[in-house]
């Protein structure tokens, strides 16, 4: 379109395109609608879009911005809000905008750093040298921006955080108040929030409000190396180290003690004493448990109500529920000493067992319901199930039944040794007449029998007999001393013994001793191999056995040890043999199949651990295991309980049957007792396969995800970008044409 001046001739149209595009856009206000009048404009365009003040459609030309430099921008007095010119050196060239208050640089490819964000921090130098990162209004608003090595994801998280490094918050003011602690882990809303200035480092707090409260601003609140998982879970710890808390509110209330163990609800709850060392594992174990004297509880409501137990242990249910000052007490099994309060030094295996008691003492009851109704002190029972329902049955009805303070054992009931229907017999149930003696018929039986009296006859000197000879009266005497010794036709029974009695065997020279103390010694070429002392210690390879039975084998491993064989075969044997390191000693197991040149696993000595053997070089035919996720899905994970297992416990696993269909590697079938037997450590690896293919799968969707946020990314920017020229125009007023020209 062409426009001319009627009077001068000449064109009114500038050689810019920006002028002439206002020129026509002024010319079209004006004509249409008159001065301070606004509608939809549109330029190359009659249809304009109706929410927009200016609709420019091109292919071929864009809008030019105003452009200036740094210096000019800076000169402009009261810039309005919304005011965007292109800056054309200084910092950040490009376009700038005029946000009300300051200049604003519109980054040429949007947020670069975490830095760039309004509520992102991180080193921005560029060095990449581990720098921290937060994310979160006000997170880590005082760090120092030296390489700490800190994550802080959530409101205030790591808010006070100046010094300390290589920390990990996350959650709403997870580790807020602390300033400079290391090593920690804080997950959840509040957790390991405290004040602690410094020295805290190690701990791992997951949950709402995990080590929430404790920590204070003294410079001794220190701690170090705690676990709490779960809501509450050593809510108040302060300077307690090495405690573990898993389950709401365990330990909640600790806030100076060491090295506790608490799984379960409620687990120490109510603990705060300053001694520490306790285990409780259970919903509500030792929940009101506040004595400084140590104990372990484990099982739902273990110590549930035991303020104070010194050296007690409780396993099972409701075990040692009531104690209040009972001490160094053991209950092993469901409701075992579970009304016990004062009572000391009891023992308490099965369920139910003493539990009844009180305030009783010293006592032992071994079985279920052994003792269930025993009040007293000093009592041994060891009974079952069938007893318990008398109440008060006193000593009559327990199988075995002791007083240890009278030093008394019964048994009530026929005592036997050895099979009676074999070559054992029993005793009678019955006393038996006065003046009657115990016998035998030679047939397993053995009554009471009245002795007839008379003298000794029928003894000839044979051959062997005391004296010798063949033929003649033998005078036997009978003295009654405290040894045994041979002295002509006398057997002395009594004193000590004066020389060794030894049988020779040829150049074996097997000597059988019994010194002066009573002990029995057999010795091979002078070496003591075999000793069974008075006090009833048994030694095997050693002269001077300290336990019930001692084995002392020798240094090499495969020939030497304990050996546990089937009679059924020579290679059908497990032995057992221990190493001779001093400083990682180990019980090493050696079988047949492995011809006893290298062992098959080993205990730890310390934890008890059994570790198997899985060196590459007595493997082959190693392939990568096969993985299928309709099969791993369809493995059934159960709660069950064992049909013969009086506590009734209920257990978590998988059921043989089930797995063999899938994984038949991972289980064995035992011909002897037709039971299935499942290798569970394995299904660790089957776990790790899991994992694998579970990564594999993210790192794909993470791929696909970051794709579609740079596309996503993109368009925000356009979108921004016209929302930016609408609202320019949106509020505009055109005067003239003169103005338009000399704006531009």
């Amino acid at each position: 379109m062409k426009t001319s001046n009627q009077d001068h001739h000449s064109n009114i149209f500038s050689k810019h395109a920006i002028k002439n595009i206002c020129i026509g856009i002024a010319i079209i206000l004006l004509f249409l609608f008159g001065n301070k009048l606004f509608a939809q404009v549109g330029i190359n365009t009659s249809t304009p879009n109706a929410s927009a003040a200016l609709d420019v459609e091109s292919t071929t030309s864009g809008i030019l911005i105003p452009r200036m430099t740094e210096s000019q921008k800076n000169l402009i007095a009261s810039p309005a809000t919304g005011l965007l010119i292109y800056q054309t050196n200084g910092t950040n060239p490009g376009f700038h905008f005029y946000n009300g208050t300051t200049w604003d640089y519109l980054a040429a490819n949007g947020t670069q750093n975490i830095d760039d964000l309004f509520d992102g921090k991180s080193d921005n130098d560029g060095s990449e040298d581990g720098s921290s990162v937060f994310l979160g209004i006000n997170a880590g608003n005082n760090d120092d921006s030296t390489d700490n090595k800190n994550i802080g994801i959530g409101f205030s998280a790591l808010n006070a955080m100046e010094t300390g490094v290589e920390n990990t918050a996350i959650g709403y003011r997870s580790m807020e108040l602390n300033t400079g602690a290391n090593e920690n882990t804080a997950l959840g809303y509040r957790a390991l929030r405290g004040g602690n200035t410094s020295g805290s480092s190690g701990n791992v707090a997951v949950g709402h409000l995990a080590m929430g409260e404790g920590f204070t601003s003294a410079p001794s609140s220190q701690a170090e190396s705690n676990v709490a998982v779960g809501a509450s879970a050593l809510l108040r710890n302060s300077r307690g180290d090495f405690n573990v808390a898993i389950g709401r509110n365990a330990l909640a209330q600790n806030q100076t003690t060491s090295r506790n163990v608490a799984v379960g609800y409620g687990a120490l709850s109510s603990y705060r004493a300053s001694q520490g060392q306790n285990t409780a594992i259970g919903y509500n174990a030792m929940t009101n448990y506040t004595s400084n004297e140590r104990a372990v509880a484990i099982g739902s409501e273990s110590m549930e109500n035991a303020t104070g137990c010194e050296g007690c242990t409780a396993v099972g249910r409701l075990t040692l529920r009531d104690n209040t000052s009972g001490i160094f007490n053991l209950a092993l099994g469901e409701r075992a000493l579970e009304d016990n309060q004062s009572g000391d030094f009891n023992i308490g295996l099965g369920a139910h067992a003493l539990n009844t008691n009180i305030s009783g003492s010293n006592n032992i009851a071994i079985g279920s319901f052994a003792g269930a109704y025993e009040t007293g002190s000093n009592k041994l029972i060891i009974d079952n199930y069938n007893s318990f329902v008398e109440a008060n049955a006193g000593a009559s009805r327990p199988l075995i039944y002791g007083e240890f303070d009278n030093n008394i054992v019964r048994v009530n009931g026929e005592f036997q040794v050895g099979n009676p229907n074999t070559t054992g017999f029993s005793f009678p149930t019955n006393d038996g007449a006065s003046g009657q003696v115990l016998t035998t018929d030679g047939n397993n039986v053995v009554t009471w029998e009245t002795p007839t009296n008379g003298d000794i006859t029928n003894v000839t000197a044979g051959s062997g007999l005391i004296g010798g000879g063949t033929s003649g009266a033998v005078t036997l005497n009978v003295i009654g001393l405290n040894g045994l010794t041979a002295n002509a036709n006398n057997i002395q029974l009594g004193g000590t013994l004066n020389q060794d009695t030894t049988i020779n065997y040829g150049i074996y020279d097997t000597r059988f001793n019994l010194n002066s103390v009573g002990d029995f010694i057999i010795q091979d070429g002078g070496n003591e191999i075999f000793v069974a002392q008075d006090d009833g210690n048994v030694g095997i390879g050693t002269g001077a056995p300290d336990r019930d039975l001692t084995v002392v084998h020798g240094t090499n491993g495969p020939t030497n040890g304990f050996k546990l064989q089937n009679a059924n075969g020579t290679n059908r044997f497990f032995k057992f043999f221990v190493s001779q390191s001093t400083s990682n000693p180990r019980l090493l197991l050696y079988s047949d199949v492995s011809s006893e040149a290298t062992s098959i696993g080993n205990f730890n000595a310390t934890t008890g651990i059994y570790t198997a053997t899985s060196d590459r070089r007595l493997k082959k035919d190693f392939k990568s295991l096969y993985f299928d996720w309709n099969n791993f899905m369809s493995l059934e994970t159960l709660t069950y309980r064992y049909k013969k297992d009086a506590s009734d416990k209920q257990y978590i696993g998988l059921v043989a049957q089930d797995v063999e269909k899938i994984y038949p590697e991972l289980i064995n079938y035992v011909a002897e007792d037709d039971i299935y037997h499942m290798d569970y450590s394995a299904t660790g690896v089957i776990a790790i396969k899991a994992v694998q293919e579970l990564k594999q799968e993210v790192n794909y969707l993470k791929a696909k995800n970051e794709q579609l946020k740079a596309k996503l990314s993109q368009l925000e920017a356009l979108e921004a970008r016209m929302l930016l020229l609408e609202s320019q125009l949106v509020n505009r007023s055109v005067t003239n044409t003169s103005e338009i020209i000399s704006n531009n």
